[in-house]
């Protein structure tokens, strides 16, 4: 019977067909993880290769095979020289039969008899017409190898449900095609797309995990595979029984893998389990290491091993990761196998608090926001171990909930730079869960962070509770950092209605001098600048901001530059000085883009819709102030109050001078812009500065612009000047056109703000 056809392998057949073609590459070796589809490929090349007459086309499954010294024998039994081969050598017989013959041999399933990789190359040697076709696990380790790594098959966006963008991945494809097989009245409607789609996800584009859960529609559609994940499509689902043994479940195809490892090796694979984010060396260094107890250091050396591992298709490097500190990961079906082996050596806890031990680790290295210097490359390696510290947090709040304070404060510069909510979130449970038992130290620090997001998210109301109970906490600690980082929290909760904040503000600023903590000093300026500026004093405002900026620029503290550049240019607006406030602005937003800082640069963009609206409100700057409210709204931060005045005072002078269907209708497309999109919108807002009204208008217009100011209608207009109504008509809606305003009262308005009426 036939094989069915493969889906999705288009660009890697006529890969893999040429280079067998190619005379110099005498040895390919297909590799990849159990189960992606090897063999398929490798015979359909063959089956593709046999077509010309000129090919002799050999195939030799090793699979049953338990002995390498066994190889050499099967490969002269498929080329019928075994019988050249009694009392002889079976390879030199299987080269004689060969001879100067074109052939290609395919070799499927290598991977557990690597000692045979000499025959091969001697083989070769003696056969200058052969191509070896070799499909396995593991590469053989030979100097004229050319390696074709096969990768699953194309997986759909997350969460795609539109059934014809889903059809275009392969894997999606193929789980259709299998289940047709099945379920011949099955399709794929919008109702079930989003679960195949979710269940080729889960399975990582395996072919062989696709087929084996398509086995199952003729007894639950999609969503209820779902719905019954380990009962339906688990590891000891079973697929058709004309399959390979060790490819009619997955835990059999994984099983295969494993057993060929030593015991120190599987000991590592499954600590590495783990760590459900990927890894780096370092993590595989502290695997290595273990945790003294539960986890005893492994004897192998750990570059080495994660290098066997690469080669044996068990784990592989991530693509567009750092060249300095490359990352590794597990399929997520390989994974869940491994979790299962952990489970089964008892391990699975002591592995658990050994990756979070190891994200502990990255996340104090990192650096914490209090601490200053923050830079993108230290926020990007927390984004990269984003989901290890998620599950490391998970793990500590059940196990440890002291050492889940400790790691959720030293994300505090992840949190309020990228994920407010989610660190809100993780601070809050992590409290509750060490509740009185956290040390006075500990629950301070974790106080104040949640104080700090909640400030950031715009709940005043929680905040301030919050900020009490660390100042508490802190001096009963008897730590004098641990206060002056609470004492600056309980300032920016009491608010601007009295003295009071600036009085505390003040003693911070005292403290960090004392400290000779930069970083602090830093924050008590900027802070003390807002209240200046809250009442005015705008020279006062300048002054502390300015001393702010050069300690953050000295600092390289990128996230402290991008807030005290904001102030800055907020308090230039308030002076009216608008190129200033405009450049300062541009330059808080050029420095939170570079840290991808959302929340700072929302606030970022709301600041320059306000300057833009004041220098020359138009449609574009509508537009403009649509698009930061989306990215405030997008992030969950609220403008703090002094930046919210001049945001929402922006939003009034456009209303007035557009209309309100007009503001309305420019501002909804804000929301729609791509990132690409924004920045061009920008630019042409208000990097480049508007030409005056008069080098725009022609000296008629002009003169019509003014009419229209005095209240004349067109009629009036043409009667004064003397021309025709239409030609009044023309002049109005050429005007229009170049300020970029829609209607005359429009038009009146920007006239009036450049001092032409």
């Amino acid at each position: 019977m036939a094989a069915p056809a493969l889906i999705g392998r288009e660009r890697e057949l006529a890969a893999l067909s040429g280079m067998v073609g190619e005379r110099a590459l005498r040895l390919v070796t297909v590799t990849g993880p159990a189960g992606v589809g090897k063999t398929r490929v490798a015979y359909a090349v063959a089956d593709a290769v046999a077509e010309d007459s000129s090919w002799r086309v050999v195939r030799v499954d090793l699979a049953p095979l338990a002995d390498a010294d066994l190889v050499a024998d099967a490969i002269a039994v498929a080329v019928d020289a075994a019988h050249r081969s009694r009392g002889g050598s079976a390879l030199r017989a299987a080269a004689d039969a060969l001879g100067e013959q074109r052939a290609l041999l395919v070799l499927d399933n290598f991977e557990h008899l690597g000692p045979a990789a000499g025959d091969v190359a001697a083989l070769l040697h003696s056969c200058p017409g052969v191509t070896a076709l070799v499909t396995s696990r593991h590469v053989l380790g030979l100097t004229a190898e050319h390696m074709f790594p096969l990768a699953p098959l194309a997986l759909p966006d997350p969460g795609e449900r539109d059934p014809a963008r889903a059809a275009r991945s392969a894997a999606v494809a193929l789980f259709v095609a299998r289940g047709r097989a099945r379920d011949p009245h099955f399709e794929l409607t919008p109702e079930v797309t989003g679960a195949v789609a979710e269940i080729c996800r889960r399975l990582d584009g395996l072919p062989l995990a696709i087929e084996l859960a398509a086995a199952r529609m003729a007894v639950l559609p999609p969503p209820a595979m779902l719905a019954r994940w380990e009962a339906a499509v688990g590891l000891d689902a079973p697929g058709a029984r004309d399959l390979p043994s060790r490819q009619q479940t997955l835990r059999r195809a994984f099983d295969w893998s494993y057993e060929l490892l030593g015991e120190e090796e599987r000991g590592l694979l499954r600590r590495l389990a783990a760590f459900p984010g990927g890894f780096d060396i370092a993590a595989v260094e502290a695997a290595c290491e273990g945790d003294g107890d539960a986890l005893p250091a492994l004897d192998v050396e750990p570059i080495a091993t994660l290098a066997g591992f690469v080669d044996r298709s068990l784990i592989s490097r991530e693509p567009g990761g750092s060249t300095s500190e490359p990352r590794y990961s597990q399929l997520t079906t390989v994974r869940g196998y491994l979790r299962e082996q952990l489970v089964h050596h008892g391990e699975d806890a002591a592995a658990d608090l050994l990756m979070a031990a190891a994200c502990a680790a990255v996340a104090r290295q990192a650096g914490q926001f209090f601490a200053g210097g923050r830079s993108r490359e230290e926020l990007d390696r927390l984004e990269r171990e984003l989901n290890n510290l998620r599950a490391a947090l998970g793990v500590l709040v059940r196990a440890a909930p002291s050492r889940a304070v400790d790691l959720a404060v030293d994300l505090t510069g992840l949190w309020e730079t990228r994920h407010v909510v989610e660190g809100r979130e993780w601070i809050q449970r992590a409290l509750e869960a060490g509740g009185d038992d956290l040390a006075p130290g500990t629950r301070a620090s974790g106080l104040w962070t949640a104080a700090i997001l909640a400030h950031y998210q715009g709940d005043y109301a929680a905040e301030r509770p919050l900020a009490v109970a660390s100042v508490a906490a802190a001096r009963a600690a008897g730590d004098p950092l641990t206060l002056a980082r609470a004492l600056y929290v309980d300032a920016l909760s009491m608010g601007t209605a009295d003295g009071a904040a600036t009085t505390r503000y003040r003693e911070v600023l005292a403290l960090c001098e004392r400290l000779g903590d930069d970083a602090g000093i830093a924050m008590a300026c900027n802070d003390l600048g807002e209240l200046a500026r809250e009442a005015g004093a705008l020279e006062d405002a300048l002054a502390l901001y300015e001393r702010a900026l050069g300690l953050w620029r000295a600092g390289g503290d990128t996230s402290g530059v991008s807030r005290a550049a904001h102030n800055l240019g907020h308090t230039m607006l308030a002076r009216g000085e608008l190129d200033r406030a405009a450049a300062l602005l541009l330059e808080a937003l050029e420095a939170s883009r570079g840290l991808g800082d959302r929340p700072q640069e929302a606030s970022a963009l709301a600041g320059l819709a306000a300057v833009a609206a004041a220098r020359a409100p138009s449609t574009s700057v509508a537009t403009l102030h649509g698009a930061a409210q989306a990215e405030l709204d997008a992030v969950d931060v609220a403008l703090d109050p002094l930046d919210a005045r001049p945001f929402r005072d922006a939003e009034s002078v456009l209303r007035a001078a557009l209309g309100d269907e007009s503001f309305t209708e420019a501002s909804a497309r804000g929301p729609a812009l791509s990132d690409d999109e924004r920045r061009r919108l920008v630019e042409s807002v208000v990097t480049r500065t508007p030409s005056p009204v008069s080098d725009v208008l022609t000296r008629r217009e002009l003169e019509v612009v003014r009419l229209m100011a005095a209240g004349l209608t067109n009629a009036e207009i043409a009667q004064r000047l003397v021309v025709s109504d239409h030609t009044v008509h023309r002049h109005v809606s050429n005007i229009l056109g170049k300020l970029g305003v829609p209607s005359r009262a429009a038009a009146a308005s920007l006239a009036a703000q450049r001092g032409l009426l």
